[in-house]
């Protein structure tokens, strides 16, 4: 890897680019032994540069050589290329992937923030009853079908034969019928 000079905080100093993340870092007082096998420019890419190659040599990314001599096996240039293709597209799908990630904490962040403050929808934190689907402050968390699941109904709901007549342990008509307490929206 060849370095070059550059005009860094008032002084000329060697500079190489990163294998990893391909920007451009300058010599440091610390590397003053071994600049020249220096390859990376922090201990994050040297992590990274450590784990892609750990991939590649594992077993499902190995060439069989019990099939060939291994003294007449020479890399192609074509496989190295392709090899430190793949090694930058996992690096970048790995890269959007936190893009993502960092995306979907700020979007929840935000929506944290709007409830705190009171700009948030009236409905945001509401639950929906499992039978008519209205969104409610205050439902009851019961069983009343042959699928034994935890369901969240509302009061009126609640009170149809079909659930539970309106009777916290049940009047005998829904033998499915199971009462497991009330939830209550603490952010209305």
């Amino acid at each position: 890897m060849a370095s070059q000079v550059v005009w860094n905080r008032g002084r000329m100093v060697s500079s190489k680019i990163c294998v990893v993340c391909k920007r451009s870092f300058t010599w440091r007082k610390k590397w003053e032994k071994n600049w020249d096998e220096v390859q990376t420019c922090s201990k994050r890419c040297n992590t990274e540069r450590k784990r892609i190659n750990r991939r590649n040599k594992s077993p499902e990314n190995q060439i069989n050589l019990n099939l060939c001599d291994t003294r007449m096996l020479k890399p192609e240039v074509s496989e190295r290329a392709a090899a430190q293709k793949l090694q930058s597209t996992t690096f970048m799908a790995q890269q959007t992937l936190k893009e993502v990630k960092r995306a979907q904490r700020a979007k929840q962040k935000a929506e944290r923030r709007a409830l705190r403050v009171g700009y948030a929808d009236k409905h945001a934190t509401q639950k929906r009853c499992k039978l008519c689907s209205k969104p409610k402050d205050l439902l009851i968390r019961c069983r009343f079908d042959s699928s034994m699941q935890w369901h969240f109904i509302c009061g009126p709901c609640w009170r149809t034969p079909a659930v539970a007549n309106g009777i916290t342990d049940g009047d005998g008509s829904n033998p499915f019928y199971t009462y497991g307490g009330l939830w209550k929206n603490n952010n209305p």
